[in-house]
């Protein structure tokens, strides 16, 4: 079975420190390594991430996000995540 891809684009936030990544798709155990991958290779002092196009987020994805929300604090970044309620259901 294949999953659904998961994309992420990267967009300069409101100063030089910040980026918005704009994640689109699932964030699952089949998509978490990319995801993780993306956030490694930013060096952003704050990292905003636009879940608004996620349609859904298993274990293994809700994982991720905590593991690299626990990454950044420990480097001193700061991790936001922004979620388009109007969205759903």
């Amino acid at each position: 079975m294949l999953s659904e891809p998961l994309t992420i684009e990267r967009f300069e936030g409101a100063n030089y420190q910040q980026r918005v990544l704009r994640l689109t798709g699932p964030l699952t155990a089949a998509t978490s390594l990319p995801f993780q991958n993306a956030l490694r290779s930013e060096n952003a002092g704050t990292i905003i991430l636009d879940l608004s196009h996620v349609p859904y987020i298993d274990s293994a994805g809700l994982g991720s996000l905590v593991a690299t929300y626990v990454s950044c604090q420990k480097s001193g970044r700061r991790m936001a995540f922004s979620l388009d309620y109007s969205r759903s259901l």
